[in-house]
């Protein structure tokens, strides 16, 4: 079978993550040397980690955050708020 054929019956099944990452193997010599086994195993867990980032994109997205892009890396620890940044950083 020819690989467009397999790429494009991966997108036919939704497989949009294992089409990618087929797609990013094939250039690479490396991936060429590895078990079946193991690479279809790099497929199944690459399409396992595109879903999971799919859903949480749209479940952030959904939530209409007021601030999208807060994070704990942006505190700005030099204002007078009583922040303990050894505290905030652990959860303790």
């Amino acid at each position: 079978m020819l690989i467009n054929q397999t790429l494009e019956k991966l997108r036919e099944l939704k497989l949009y993550g294992m089409a990618e990452e087929l797609e990013r193997q094939l250039p690479n010599p490396s991936t060429r040397s590895l078990s079946f086994e193991d690479r279809i195993g790099g497929l199944v867990d690459y399409e396992t980690t595109y879903r999971s980032n799919k859903r949480l994109t749209a479940l952030l997205r959904n939530a209409k955050f007021k601030h999208a892009g807060a994070c704990v890396e942006d505190i700005d620890y030099t204002q007078p708020r009583n922040l303990d940044n050894p505290h905030i950083v652990t959860g303790k």
